[in-house]
């Protein structure tokens, strides 16, 4: 599977590992499994390095409409973003004008510091 995640709830943390020729559907299907697990408002580290892109704008396209769906009902985590080139650079920032989240994902080259900036944050709230 070209998408790899893991829920952590002692960490707060998902994970998001995006590997070369990613589907789309596998996308929606990490999104079914976060909002399954009660993970949206947790800290998201989405590794974009190894990811082939192919899907580009029409990935990006469903993932910021999916946020921002999900973004009314519910708090959302900070997302730190590892990227290996300026396309996926370019990438984030059309998700970031598709999602318009009240915290829009930070942009990292190095994995390290991407996870050091992600832990300093606090995650979403969910209301009692």
């Amino acid at each position: 599977m070209p998408i790899k995640w893991t829920i952590s709830r002692d960490d707060q943390l998902v994970e998001f590992h995006v590997l070369p020729e990613v589907e789309l559907n596998e996308i929606r299907e990490c999104f079914k499994a976060m909002l399954a697990e009660n993970a949206v408002p947790y800290r998201k580290l989405v590794d974009l390095s190894f990811a082939s892109l192919a899907h580009g704008a029409v990935g990006i396209k469903l993932m910021g409409e999916r946020m921002r769906d999900v973004a009314k009902t519910m708090p959302v985590g900070p997302v730190a973003v590892v990227v290996a080139s300026e396309l996926a650079v370019d990438l984030v920032e059309e998700f970031n004008r598709q999602g318009a989240l009240k915290r829009p994902p930070k942009v990292f080259y190095d994995s390290k510091l991407a996870r050091a900036w992600l832990m300093e944050q606090p995650t979403g709230k969910l209301e009692p």
